[in-house]
């Protein structure tokens, strides 16, 4: 039997099939959410719903997560940070488009407003996690600067102050129902670069410790998902409610830990080159922006999907019928992707990109002039 040899540069394959799976999983998530089968009557297929509705979260941060661990220690490169805003720009105006054309009656009318932020795919309309992954990665040399500069005991301050800001004003605000402005999407990425950095220049033994791993994705899963089920047999009581509060986004402890501990646990599993696992998670970004874009959502997960329809379906149906959603919008999306990857590398070779590519460089590298 032949063994493909992966190219000097190519992506580990364990990381691009976790990338798959953690897709899948946030596009179940997105099913349960988005399809709105979490606010159906109380039921078994409610409760099947709520089980699946943590995956999401702590998916979303394995994949902040990955982001980090592997921009760490690399060089920023002007063309990774312009394909990442040619492709928002994309799935922006594209999927803006055809909800135009495709969401009567699924959604409100888009606005000239909203087409004049689709236009600016870092701070205008475009879908949270994506507009904050690309001023991240245009940060990513800045936060580099900073951390070269930083002993252990000061990183291990910055991290603290990062955890204070981002993840703790959320959860004393669910406590005292007073919520200071200060968490957003991108400082998630920043608390994630150097939490990534300081495991890789002074590891831990906690990183290395499998069971505590699984423990903490298995109890953060749990936990969640018996927060949201108690909270709907029990909506006056204040603790499942409280539960519900502190595990309803990316930023809380449990489900930033939970996607921390789900990274660590698979990067270091050792799987063969296969260049088509590789191929098909080129495509996860573009998934993401397709089936959850702010606008054409509904659209899929109504018209297309119509989840509504199979709600009280038997349990057995109801899990099928989440898993063919799943691939289905899926397969989709990776067809669309690899078709505008098609465009993309012929853009990226046109004369006036590569000249933006090479003065942005030479800012960082003025060296290389």
């Amino acid at each position: 039997m032949s063994v493909t040899l992966a190219p000097k540069k190519a992506r580990n394959t364990t990381i691009e099939l976790f990338r798959i799976v953690c897709m899948l999983l946030i596009i179940a998530h997105h099913c349960v959410i988005h399809g709105g089968a979490y606010a159906m009557d109380n039921g078994t297929n409610k409760w099947i719903s709520m089980m699946i509705l943590p995956a999401g979260k702590i998916c979303f941060d394995a994949f902040i997560a990955i982001s980090a661990w592997y921009t760490v220690d690399s060089k920023f490169k002007a063309s990774r940070f312009v394909r990442i805003w040619l492709q928002i720009l994309f799935y922006n105006l594209v999927f803006t488009a055809l909800t135009v054309q495709l969401g009567q009656g699924y959604t409100t009318p888009v606005s000239v407003r909203s087409w004049i932020g689709n236009l600016f795919p870092m701070l205008g309309n475009s879908h949270g996690f994506a507009a904050s992954y690309a001023m991240y990665y245009f940060l990513v040399p800045f936060l580099g600067m900073l951390a070269h500069q930083m002993t252990k005991k000061q990183t291990e301050l910055f991290v603290s102050l990062l955890f204070g800001i981002q993840v703790f004003s959320s959860l004393l605000g669910n406590i005292t129902h007073y919520f200071q402005p200060m968490p957003s999407e991108v400082l998630l990425f920043v608390l994630f670069y150097y939490i990534a950095l300081y495991l890789k220049h002074w590891p831990t033994k906690i990183q290395q410790c499998k069971p505590l791993l699984c423990f903490t994705v298995i109890f953060t899963w749990l936990f969640i998902a018996v927060s949201w089920i108690g909270n709907a047999l029990y909506p006056e009581s204040e603790l499942f409610l409280f539960g519900v509060g502190i595990t309803s986004n990316e930023s809380c402890l449990g489900n930033i830990l939970a996607g921390l501990s789900l990274f660590l646990l698979v990067k270091d599993i050792k799987m063969p080159y296969i260049p088509q696992i590789n191929a098909i998670a080129t495509t996860t970004f573009g998934i993401l922006l397709y089936h959850d874009h702010n606008f054409f959502r509904p659209v899929v997960w109504q018209r297309f999907i119509n989840a509504s329809s199979w709600y009280y379906v038997s349990p057995v149906r109801f899990v099928a019928y989440i898993i063919i959603a799943t691939a289905f919008v899926f397969s989709i999306g990776m067809v669309i992707d690899f078709a505008r990857q098609v465009v993309e590398r012929w853009v990226m070779r046109t004369k006036f990109v590569t000249t933006i590519c090479q003065r942005i460089d030479s800012i960082f590298s003025p060296s290389e002039e």
